[in-house]
């Protein structure tokens, strides 16, 4: 997301799990009416007003925003897989004459079960609207252009465990009026609620209201109307996925992350901005949690993800860390990162093992309690309680006519008499691993998926998919010991 329009999506709006530049955001704050939640409605029933509260910071998860994908005279669709649900759209969505923007989804933090997706209206000309939002850098009129004429749509949440909506406002910490939440849907153990202030619009001019009450209907519709499923975690593919570069920290001296990270078991990867208020504020927080985990053979890097726009900036993210107190080493941008992380929130953090893999605990946006927050997440992932996952990334040629995959301990040694699978599109083989830990697969020449179907007994299930090189390829893939 342009640093303009994360700055943009987070003025005025409220949460409470994290905080951040970019990303979803939550809505305005509000009082805590004590009324149940009404059952599904045809459109979110009016509130009363709640009362005016100072908007604390803006929450952050790992998503950019969308625009609808159709032709003018089919029905627009909206995938919003990471909280569980698609959106699909009348014709009528095409006649609306302000800028509809779907501006996130996603978990907010870390392991909450808690999901969400915001949308924003702004009243101006759709052709205006969209030249705003397309550049890189606004004026501050430009910025106040928009912010002046901006309305919050009505906002989505799923909530997990078979909790109910006061989950939500437990994390928002009370400020939701509890009677704006519609039960929408129900699936397994999620319950997706629709939450709708009345004075979301208050900022809008009066020719768009209509058009903004239109639109209120036309997703209220559309939600009722949605495919519902469990929540995606798009960071699910990256585990397993090797983060290992050459780079240069801000003194333009050569690194290389994989020998960074083979100095820890566990290192967090932060990537910030200069730009970005939350990141820089979390600083002093994050030394002093670099300092905490090092007795847990644990550390923090940071990388700096605007440094590729020149000496200045460089020269700025020094200072910044230097006025902050930071001493754990921070890299430069990365040439191709973009093509593993999809980057919509600043901060972002995630972890990464001795082996230079990603192993998870990804974090969009500052905690709210940063220190206690991030050595938490590190105890988590310590204890496998999300997988740490250990291969020759992601496979490594061999020639021996035959594709193989060794399965091993953390500490290097075979696992006998594990069942692995190996599919084509059309089918599937299996075979056990012998005494040195190898099960082998003649096949043609292709792309393969491998996973493990069952460990032996005192071993923890490796349950990430792999895929094969197009040529005879080797693929190592590491368990646990229960």
């Amino acid at each position: 997301m342009k640093k303009t329009l994360s700055l943009l999506l987070a003025a005025g709006l409220a949460v409470s799990a994290l905080a951040g530049c970019g990303g979803t955001s939550a809505p305005a704050a509000g009082s805590d009416a004590q009324a149940a939640a009404p059952a599904a409605t045809e459109t979110p029933a009016p509130a009363a007003t709640p009362a005016a509260t100072e908007a604390p910071a803006v929450e952050e998860t790992n998503t950019q925003p969308e625009q609808l994908d159709a032709e003018a005279d089919e029905n627009a669709t909206l995938d919003l897989s990471e909280i569980g649900l698609i959106l699909h759209y009348p014709e009528e969505i095409h006649e609306v004459k302000g800028v509809y923007l779907p501006a996130g989804a996603g978990e907010l933090g870390f392991g909450t079960g808690i999901y969400e997706a915001d949308f924003i209206y702004f009243g101006l000309p759709r052709d205006r609207g969209m030249e705003l939002l397309e550049k890189d850098d606004l004026t501050d009129e430009e910025y106040a252009e928009l912010v002046n004429v901006r309305g919050i749509l009505p906002q989505l949440f799923a909530v997990n465990g078979g909790r109910d909506y006061t989950a939500v406002n437990e994390l928002y910490e009370g400020q939701l009026s509890n009677e704006n939440f519609t039960e929408i849907k129900k699936v397994g153990d999620l319950t997706f609620y629709q939450y709708f202030d009345p004075e979301y619009d208050d900022a809008l001019p009066e020719d768009f209201k209509e058009d903004y009450l239109k639109l209120v209907e036309i997703q209220s519709q559309a939600v009722k109307d949605a495919e519902y499923f469990a929540p995606v975690n798009p960071n699910d593919e990256l585990i397993g996925k090797p983060f290992i570069f050459d780079a240069k920290d801000l003194d333009g001296n050569p690194v290389n992350t994989g020998e960074l990270f083979a100095q820890h078991e566990l290192t967090m990867v932060n990537v910030w901005a200069t730009w970005c208020h939350y990141c820089v504020e979390e600083l002093p927080e994050l030394e002093q949690v670099n300092k905490i985990v090092a007795d847990m053979d644990c550390a923090v890097i940071g990388l700096l993800h605007d440094s590729d726009d020149g000496d200045d900036k460089i020269a700025e993210g020094i200072a910044l860390l230097k006025d902050n107190g930071v001493t754990y080493p921070c890299i430069q941008h990365i040439e191709g990162m973009e093509e593993l992380l999809s980057l919509e929130s600043f901060p972002t953090s995630f972890f990464v093992n001795r082996e230079g893999l990603i192993v998870g605990g990804f974090v969009a946006g500052k905690p709210a309690d940063p220190v206690n927050d991030y050595v938490g997440i590190f105890k988590s992932v310590l204890a496998n309680e999300q997988p740490v996952i250990a291969s020759i990334p992601q496979a490594a040629a061999n020639d021996v006519g035959a594709y193989r995959v060794y399965v091993m301990d953390e500490d290097g040694n075979p696992v006998e008499g594990a069942k692995v699978q190996f599919c084509s599109d059309d089918m599937c083989r299996f075979a056990n691993t012998d005494a040195n830990g190898l099960a082998t697969f003649e096949s043609d020449k292709g792309v393969y998926s491998v996973h493990i179907l069952k460990v032996p007994e005192g071993y923890v299930k490796n349950d990430t998919e792999f895929t094969t090189l197009e040529e005879y390829s080797d693929i190592v893939i590491s368990v646990k010991k229960a």
